[in-house]
């Protein structure tokens, strides 16, 4: 699940089997039947048991992204496997803050009117400063 916009490095885990594919091919896509990021091949013969990286990826759509394992674009010399898929934030596109501030609705000229921006927030959680001019 592709949580926010960023990039992300997708990996795929596979079991260590001697009689898999040499050439397992993946697509990597931002959305089903979207932007396709990459053809890659992998040998599944080689690093199973582990956390294989396919890329890291500019996924700039909320959602489901989508990694297609596909037998038509393989080699035939063995069999597929695709036991999980994970997608990581690696850097995460900046968002801007929200400035809510509160003050008087009225003022009288030469009195300083105080505002407030403690209801002020930033969703990516970063430390918020404010000053007035």
């Amino acid at each position: 699940m592709i949580a926010r916009p960023g990039l992300y490095r997708i990996e795929s885990w596979w079991p260590a089997v001697s009689t898999h594919s040499s050439g397992a091919a993946y697509r990597v896509f931002e959305v089903e039947n979207g932007v396709l990021f990459a053809d890659v091949l992998f040998n599944q013969r080689l690093n199973g048991g582990q956390w294989n990286e396919l890329g890291v990826f500019p996924f700039s759509k909320v959602g489901w992204g989508e990694v297609l394992l596909s037998r038509s674009l393989s080699t035939t010399n063995g069999s597929l496997a695709a036991d999980a898929v994970r997608a990581t934030l690696v850097a995460a596109d900046n968002r801007a803050p929200y400035a809510r501030l509160s003050a008087p609705i009225r003022g009288t000229e030469g009195t300083p009117i105080v505002f407030d921006g403690t209801r002020s927030f930033d969703l990516d959680h970063g430390a918020l400063t404010h000053s007035w001019n």
